[in-house]
């Protein structure tokens, strides 16, 4: 009994029609970016999580003053339980975070490009079709 004949491999060389690099140009973009490691909110995004001791505790009198260390001692530990708590919570889930908050926006983009934009390029062979509506539709699912 004969073998049938394998077909002849794809040539090893790059079609830039059918190759899939990981090392394109974007990847290299973002993997040399130098940023900024003191200033992380360039945008002010987070302007109202300035959270301190003294803006949300305060003795208004000296009558409901507590000792001297217990204030400062109370001071102590909430900024240090709040500081080391954030750097423990971003070692654990910053990444996958961020890996999450990445899939969620490559959905977003993927979904725009090749449906919604789709769909808006033919509206006409289908009539009009209105965004809000479609996208409210959606929403209710």
């Amino acid at each position: 009994m004969s073998s049938l004949p394998l077909p002849t491999p794809p040539d090893k060389g790059r079609v830039s029609q059918t190759a899939f690099d990981f090392n394109c140009r974007a990847s290299k973009e973002v993997i040399a970016h130098q940023i900024d490691m003191e200033s992380r909110d360039h945008n002010r995004l987070n302007q109202d999580l300035k959270i301190q001791f003294l803006e949300i505790f305060g003795e208004p009198d000296p009558q409901y003053h507590s000792i001297a260390c217990v204030w400062t001692n109370s001071y102590r530990v909430f900024e240090i339980t709040r500081i080391y708590c954030y750097k423990i919570l971003t070692l654990i889930f910053g990444l996958p975070v961020a890996f999450l908050a990445g899939l969620i926006f490559a959905l977003f983009s993927f979904t725009r490009i090749w449906i919604v934009q789709q769909l808006m390029n033919h509206n006409d062979r289908w009539g009009a079709i209105d965004i809000q509506d479609l996208m409210q539709d959606v929403v209710s699912l």
